[in-house]
C-alpha cells in the first residue's frame, strides 16, 4: 500500500512545490524540538522499573496492577531504558499524522482548488503548534506522554479513515481498509478516551448504513464485526484489574470525598472544569472555527451573522454588567477578558450566580457554534455537516469523559489532546467548505 500516496501525487506537480517545502521545514523542526526535549519525571522511573521485566512480564504487570494500555506500555518497555531513538520516532509518528489528517481532507474535498489545498495541508503539519503549550509540552514533547497520547492520536487518524469513507462512499483499497481495522485495534487497546471516541463512531456509521437502501452485506458485516469488536475491546480495557485499582489509588490520593460529595456539588465542578477545559485549554482550533465560520456565514449570511454577534455581544455586556467588577474597564484599555473567562474550575467550589455567568455565557457560544456549523454547510452538504458536528460533540464527550477521572485536576492538560485533535477535524472540514465557496461564489 502506498502510505503516501496522496502526498507524492500533491508534491510530485511542480505548481504543488509549496507543499514539499511546507512539510519538510514542518518536519525538521518537530524533530529539532523532539530531540531538544528533557526526559522527566515518569520517564525517569520508567527507565529504572521496565529493567526489571520482559516485555510479555511488563505487559501483565502493568495490566493487572495499573494500566491497561497495552500499545504505550510495549513503547515504554522498548523507549524508557533507550530514549535516543524516541526523538526519530516521534516524528515518524507526527509524519504520518500529518499525511493522515491530509488523507482524511481528501477524502471529504470535493471541489479542487490548488490554495485551499495548501491552508489545509499547511494546518495539518502545524497542528501541534496550535495545540495550548500546556498539551503540546505533556502530549507531544515528552516520552512518556506522547506515547500514551500523540502517538495514539495517530492510530486514531488511521482508524477513523475506514468510517469515514464508508459514511462518505469513497473507494478504499483493501489494504487500507486492513490498516484502518488493526489500528482500530489497536487504539482501543491503547487509549480509554480514544477507543471510546473510535467506538462511538463506528456505531454511528454502522446505524446510518443500516438504514440506506443500497448497502453491501460486506460492508455491513464489516462495520458490524468492528463495532462489536471494538465495543467488547473498551469494556475490557476499562474493566481491567489494573484500571479499578488505579482508579481507587487514585481517588485516595486526589480526591478521597469524590464518591461521597453531593450530586450537585460534583456536577457544578465538573461542569466548570469542562468549560475551563474547552475554552481555555484546546488551543488555536477552537478560535480558527470560529474565524472561519465568520467569514463563511458573512459570505452566505450576513444577517445570521449579524443576529449572532449580536447575541454574542449582549450576553458579554450582560455578563460583565451583572459581575459588577472592575475588569470591564481593563477590558476597554487592555482587551483583559478577566472573569469572563474565569471558570473557578476547581473541586468542590460552589459560586454565587454571577459566577455562573462565564459558564452560561460561553456555553451559548459553543451552542450557537454548532448552528453556524448547520447553517453554513447547509441541506446539500449534510453529510459534511454532520461529520463537522459530530467532530465537536465527540471532543464534549472527550473531555466529560474524564468527569468519572480522580486525576481530573491532577493529570494535567495532556487529557485535553484528544478534543484538540477532533477540533482539528473540524477544521480541515471548514477549510473544505470555505474553498468550496471560493469555488462558486
Amino acid at each position: 500500500m502506498k502510505l503516501l500516496g496522496d502526498l507524492k501525487h500533491t508534491v510530485l506537480d511542480k505548481r504543488n512545490r509549496p507543499f514539499l517545502l511546507i512539510f519538510v521545514v514542518c518536519t525538521a523542526v518537530f524533530f529539532i524540538m523532539s530531540l531538544k526535549t528533557v526526559f522527566r519525571d515518569d520517564d525517569i522511573w520508567f527507565a529504572a522499573k521496565t529493567v526489571e521485566f520482559s516485555l510479555f512480564d511488563w505487559i501483565i504487570y502493568r495490566w493487572s496492577s495499573w494500566s491497561s494500555r497495552v500499545f504505550p506500555e510495549m513503547m515504554l518497555w522498548l523507549l524508557a531504558p533507550r530514549p535516543a531513538i524516541w526523538a526519530l520516532l516521534n516524528t515518524v509518528a507526527y509524519m504520518v499524522g500529518t499525511v493522515y489528517l491530509f488523507k482524511f481532507y481528501r477524502s471529504i474535498r470535493t471541489v479542487n482548488n490548488h490554495k485551499t489545498d495548501i491552508a489545509a495541508f499547511t494546518a495539518s503539519c502545524a497542528f501541534v503548534w496550535l495545540l495550548s503549550q500546556g498539551v503540546a509540552t505533556e502530549s507531544v514533547f515528552w516520552l512518556t506522554g506522547s506515547v500514551n497520547y500523540f502517538w495514539v492520536g495517530t492510530l486514531f487518524l488511521i482508524a477513523i479513515y475506514l468510517p469515514c469513507a464508508i459514511f462518505l462512499r469513497r473507494k478504499i483499497s483493501v489494504a487500507q481498509t486492513v490498516v484502518s481495522s488493526i489500528a482500530s485495534v489497536a487504539t482501543v487497546l491503547s487509549h480509554e478516551q480514544f477507543g471510546f471516541i473510535l467506538a462511538l463512531i463506528y456505531l454511528a456509521v454502522l446505524a446510518w448504513y443500516l438504514h440506506q437502501k443500497n448497502r453491501s452485506k460486506k460492508v455491513a458485516a464489516l462495520l458490524a464485526a468492528m463495532t462489536v469488536l471494538l465495543s467488547i475491546g473498551v469494556l475490557c480495557v476499562v474493566r481491567a484489574s489494573g484500571n479499578v485499582l488505579r482508579i481507587q489509588q487514585e481517588i485516595n490520593n486526589w480526591l478521597p470525598d469524590m464518591l461521597t460529595v453531593p450530586t450537585a456539588v460534583r456536577a457544578e465542578s465538573s461542569i466548570r472544569w469542562f468549560m475551563d477545559i474547552i475554552i481555555n485549554h484546546t488551543g488555536a482550533s477552537l478560535s480558527i472555527v470560529w474565524c472561519l465560520l465568520c467569514i463563511m456565514l458573512w459570505r452566505l449570511h450576513k444577517k445570521v451573522l449579524a443576529i449572532m454577534l449580536g447575541g454574542f455581544a449582549s450576553v458579554f455586556l450582560l455578563a460583565k454588567t451583572i459581575m459588577l467588577d472592575v475588569e470591564f474597564m481593563m477590558l476597554l484599555r487592555k482587551v483583559h477578558f478577566g472573569g469572563i473567562v474565569n471558570f473557578h474550575a476547581s473541586w468542590c467550589y460552589v459560586g454565587s450566580f454571577a459566577q455562573w455567568i462565564p459558564v452560561i455565557f460561553w456555553l451559548c457560544a459553543l451552542v450557537l457554534t454548532v448552528a453556524a456549523i448547520a447553517v453554513v454547510f447547509g441541506i446539500r452538504s449534510r453529510q459534511k455537516a454532520a461529520i463537522c458536528i459530530t467532530g465537536c460533540l465527540l471532543a464534549a464527550t472527550a473531555t466529560a469523559m474524564l468527569w468519572v477521572s480522580p486525576t481530573m485536576y491532577a493529570s494535567g492538560y495532556r487529557v485535553v489532546y484528544v478534543a484538540s485533535l477532533l477540533l482539528m477535524l473540524v477544521v480541515l472540514l471548514l477549510i473544505d467548505r470555505l474553498g468550496e465557496l471560493n469555488t462558486t461564489g
